[in-house]
């Protein structure tokens, strides 16, 4: 038998979850960074992680509910998300997925079907360390939650005539203005019951673009400030699974 198939030994980690679900996590995180620190414990799956120019950061979390089967003890890695997601990709999405990691051997076991693959594990330690949480807590003016598919409009129109957008919180809701050279793109979205405050931003179109286009269809819950980072929530797998994504904002054009 290969080295490839042979029985793990010593696993800090064995784990059964559905296809859709671990495709999803790595999806959004693989957004910002091709490479990230998994950490793995009692309460599930927690992937965080901040883009090279540091502009954006994402943390996805999967609870140990999720899962069919968890067994993990205090464990991290570093895994190669363009790696795992080709992997995923083989199989269908509702396939189970086993995970085993052998942390002594540096090795990740991968099987769904009739594939075993093994992945070579990253240091964490040559991985740039996950932000500090505390640093991500702003005081927003308020949120509002919003479908996914908004987003997108928001994206796509903006797109066409800039590079940015600009986000306006208000009480009549929100409203995404695109300034162009000649045109201009407004989408607009009314408020919801949770709505409070004012506030306004301008953002990254290719970073949101990115952000945006991992979102699965669901609601996602916004939250803005002035010139303040926006954060955008949202949860997935039966609400076992939960990703944030908080976007910094470019400075005002005077």
């Amino acid at each position: 038998m290969s080295q490839a198939a042979s029985s793990p030994t010593d696993p800090s980690v064995q784990a059964v979850v559905r296809a859709d679900a671990l495709r999803t996590a790595v999806a959004t995180a693989r957004s910002l960074v091709s490479e990230c620190r998994v950490r793995l414990d009692s309460d599930g799956l927690l992937v965080a992680a901040t883009d090279p120019a540091t502009v954006a950061s994402v943390r996805v979390t999967l609870d140990a509910a999720g899962f069919e089967h968890y067994d993990a003890s205090d464990t991290t890695v570093g895994i190669d998300l363009d790696r795992l997601a080709d992997v995923l990709a083989l199989g269908d999405p509702d396939d189970l997925v086993s995970l085993t990691i052998e942390d002594s051997r540096g090795l990740l076991h991968v099987e769904h079907a009739d594939l075993h693959y093994t992945l070579g594990l990253i240091d964490p330690d040559a991985i740039r360390a996950p932000p500090d949480p505390a640093k991500l807590d702003f005081d927003h003016a308020g949120r509002l939650t919003l479908d996914a598919a908004f987003l997108s409009r928001v994206v796509d129109a903006s797109e066409m005539v800039s590079d940015h957008v600009t986000l306006e919180l208000g009480a009549e809701g929100l409203r995404a203005v695109a300034d162009g050279d000649t045109d201009t793109a407004v989408v607009e979205h009314d408020a919801d019951p949770e709505t409070t405050g004012e506030a306004t931003a301008i953002y990254s179109l290719s970073y949101l673009a990115d952000i945006v286009a991992v979102l699965p269809s669901t609601s996602v819950a916004v939250a803005l400030g002035d010139d303040l980072p926006v954060e955008l929530d949202y949860d997935f797998r039966d609400d076992h699974g939960h990703a944030e994504f908080v976007l910094s904002p470019r400075l005002r054009r005077t």
